[in-house]
């Protein structure tokens, strides 16, 4: 994140201090795969999600499940998804 500049907009980062509230709550819904945890992404327009899959197993499932996300990473121990591109229906 640090040698991303402005091309990044993290939704959380390493400096939790400094999170207002209802984001962090947002993100512990998030992480933890409550319910409606796709609708807050859709909310908060999140393009690219990280998954620690050792920590959050069920996000990691949940999402590629969702098919909204394609894996472009995936290792022992985290996935990155990037939403599919919206697509407009023939006319």
């Amino acid at each position: 994140m640090y040698h991303a500049g402005d091309r990044v907009k993290p939704f959380a980062n390493l400096h939790v201090h400094v999170i207002p509230p209802r984001i962090w709550q947002e993100y512990i819904k998030l992480i933890t795969g409550t319910a409606g945890w796709n609708e807050r992404l859709r909310l908060y327009d999140i393009n690219t999600v990280i998954v620690d899959k050792l920590r959050y197993p069920l996000l990691a499932k949940l999402v590629i499940r969702n098919g909204t996300y394609d894996r472009v990473f995936d290792d022992h121990q985290a996935s990155v998804y990037v939403r599919r591109p919206a697509t407009t229906p023939d006319l």
